[in-house]
């Protein structure tokens, strides 16, 4: 017998059966891909605050002013002030924001919320700053974030969420 020759193709059963496994791969993998991002979001912020009160504490040196991280806990929210002038005796300070890329107010991303016992913090030109904890939370996951009142000492920990 004489074999036809016909062109390779895939046949419409066999495009089916790829594209359903196709299918329920995205659909497994989803999930899993929505709760890392999460977690990397978590993460970032509580890394970016992290850095922002080693920043604040460098400048606090460098520039020999006082700054301040002020925590808006209802906006989910912080920014970083500077004290410009400050005269002995007088109970009102001069705090302005400062310019430039640090200048900003910086936003939690959504479905992450923050809280300490303070709502800001305090750094001194000699490089100390206020004892603080700050917990960030998201929705399976939380971190901490201890200065310790030391210059450039900043602990960023993961905790056990209930």
């Amino acid at each position: 017998m004489k074999r036809q020759n016909r062109p390779a193709a895939f046949t419409l059963i066999e495009l089916i059966i790829v594209g359903a496994i196709i299918v329920v791969l995205v659909a497994v993998s989803t999930p899993l891909f929505r709760r890392t991002f999460k977690d990397l979001e978590l993460r970032d912020a509580a890394y970016n605050i992290g850095k922002i009160i080693q920043y604040a504490q460098q400048k606090a040196i460098v520039e020999e002013k006082k700054y301040r991280l002020v925590f808006y806990f209802e906006k989910k929210a912080y920014r970083l002030f500077s004290l410009s002038e400050e005269k002995k005796g007088e109970t009102v300070s001069n705090w302005e924001e400062i310019t430039g890329r640090f200048g900003v107010y910086f936003y939690l991303p959504e479905g992450v919320s923050f809280k300490a016992g303070k709502d800001k913090i305090i750094f001194l030109p000699n490089g100390r700053c206020d004892k603080i904890s700050v917990y960030i939370t998201g929705k399976d996951k939380a971190f901490e974030i201890k200065t310790h009142g030391r210059a450039g000492y900043v602990e960023i920990s993961e905790v056990r969420t209930k």
